[in-house]
């Protein structure tokens, strides 16, 4: 959740998820290999590479890295939905938000106070309230919008043109 501070409220900006790095198998290929090539397209695409294999994770999901992964099946390689680990990110429609959420994160901003701000919040379904499930792990002032701008590689200049448009709406 990305949020600049507009007049006296707070404008939803972006939000984004960051989705477990995964392979899909093909019934073919070593796990290892699935990996192998999952990291080289990321490192084609201009995104981070997986480094932080979880071989335990993989276990839990009934395979290791020698298993033929059986076709369509998905196996998530980590449990660390990190940018810099090959987590790539997903922008989020608002009409996916559960609105719960976005007045939970509105009044969050309120009560900070901030100009910008990122908050951090987990949950398995954005569209269920967070009464239900989800809560937040941090709020950021000086949020990182390198995630959001990554969600969509073919217009990188909105997020940014948005916070500055709205930032300097509140100078003018």
């Amino acid at each position: 959740f990305l949020s600049v501070k507009d007049s006296h409220k707070k404008e939803i900006v972006d939000i984004a998820k960051r989705p477990l790095p995964f392979v899909v198998g093909n019934n073919n290929k070593k796990l290892e290999t699935l990996i192998k090539e999952f990291n080289q397209k990321q490192k084609l695409d201009g995104n981070y590479p997986c480094h932080n294999i979880n071989e335990n994770y993989i276990k839990t999901q009934g395979h290791n890295l020698n298993s033929i992964i059986p076709n369509n099946k998905t196996i998530y390689i980590t449990n660390v939905a990190n940018y810099h680990n090959g987590s790539n990110t997903i922008r989020i429609p608002m009409s996916k938000i559960h609105q719960d959420n976005i007045n939970m994160f509105k009044k969050t901003n309120k009560l900070l106070g901030l100009e910008l701000s990122g908050i951090d919040y987990m949950t398995n379904d954005i569209s269920k309230s967070y009464k239900q499930e989800g809560y937040i792990i941090e709020v950021n002032s000086g949020p990182d919008v390198t995630l959001h701008i990554a969600a969509d590689k073919s217009n990188k200049s909105m997020i940014p043109n948005k916070i500055i448009s709205l930032l300097n709406k509140n100078f003018a």
